[in-house]
């Protein structure tokens, strides 16, 4: 269930991530509930649901309302364009990013945390695990009821892809701790849908700056890697991502039944450098009134995780990374302004 192709291996994945910066994964079926679907197709129905929602809760702000979270402290469910900026993950400024976006929370957490032998207790760590697994879904609207199914279908397979993933990049790192670091059904990785609709002409009507020309500004994933099923357009520029042993930008557009891999600054850390977080970025469509979507799948452990040396948790390694950038940025505007 959910294996990546029979020829790929974790020196392979490192080769690729060293040299381009991704890897394209190639995937066989999955099971979902009793029938045999290739992942890539639980990627399509969930795109064809994603055409249904973003638009609606567009056009209709109470959609838009009851599917945006109120409680948790790092957004789950939908966020409008224009509103969050990820160039600051690496210490830079930069206007905000234009996609709109609906997260997906790891949906098992409403139950019982699972444990492992690794992970560290903690008093708060049900209701921290349960916030992360929080995702407010659009109700009782006939045309958007095959919305979470959907999503929660491609969060199940992905995380499954992932753990394979992990396994195989684990046993070439002398790290085989990545298996039990994301056992599917623990882990605390989050499924973004992204949709972008706005195009340069678009952009200049809302007097952007034209030389901000990308959706996603430049920046490395806070995760251990970040798997990408991207629903393309003959017009549309695809992701772009920094090649390690060159410095050159590669535009990324898989076909068929490929996902993009990249790797996050989980993964550097806990490789100590050996592999480099990739630097990526998702440019503005060139041709008037193109659209696009991907789906995005942040793979990080369970938050009570001991990672890289084993002196901290995922969720203290997370908050650290943060603050890092935060610094960081600070940094950079007393630059600018001086």
């Amino acid at each position: 269930m959910g294996n990546v192709d029979d020829d790929l291996s974790g020196q392979r994945l490192i080769k690729e991530l060293q040299t381009r910066g991704y890897a394209l994964i190639t995937l066989t079926s999955i099971e979902n509930d009793g029938d045999i679907l290739n992942s890539q197709e639980l990627i399509k129905i969930c795109f064809e649901e994603c055409a249904k929602f973003f638009p609606a809760a567009e056009s209709d702000p109470r959609i838009a309302e009851v599917a945006t979270s109120k409680t948790s402290s790092a957004t789950r469910g939908y966020s409008r364009p224009n509103t969050e900026n990820f160039r600051s993950l690496v210490g830079e400024k930069a206007g905000n990013d234009h996609v709109a976006k609906f997260r997906v929370g790891p949906p098992h957490l409403k139950d019982e945390p699972k444990t492992s032998s690794n992970t560290k207790e903690s008093g708060s760590t049900e209701s921290k695990m349960k916030e992360i697994g929080s995702t407010p879904w659009p109700k009782d609207i006939d045309s958007l009821s095959g919305f979470a199914p959907a999503c929660k279908a491609v969060y199940a397979a992905l995380e499954t892809v992932a753990f394979n993933c992990g396994r195989l990049l684990g046993e070439s790192c002398d790290l085989p701790v990545l298996s039990e670091a994301l056992v599917p059904g623990t882990t605390s990785s989050v499924l973004s849908l992204n949709w972008y609709k706005l195009s340069e002409e678009e952009l200049l009507a809302r007097n952007v700056d034209p030389d901000e020309s990308v959706c996603i500004h430049e920046h490395t994933d806070v995760s251990l890697f970040t798997l990408i099923g991207i629903n393309k357009s003959e017009l549309a520029q695809g992701l772009q991502c920094k090649r390690p042993d060159t410095g050159e930008w590669e535009s990324i557009l898989p076909s068929g039944d490929r996902l993009v891999l990249i790797a996050g600054d989980l993964l550097e850390d806990w490789t100590n450098g050996k592999i480099k977080a990739t630097r990526h970025f998702v440019p503005l469509p060139t041709t008037h009134h193109v659209s696009r979507l991907s789906a995005v799948f942040f793979v990080t452990p369970p938050v009570t995780f001991l990672v890289c040396d084993g002196s901290m948790t995922f969720e203290k390694w997370r908050k650290k990374r943060v603050k890092k950038a935060m610094a960081a940025l600070k940094r950079y505007k007393n630059s600018q302004s001086s």
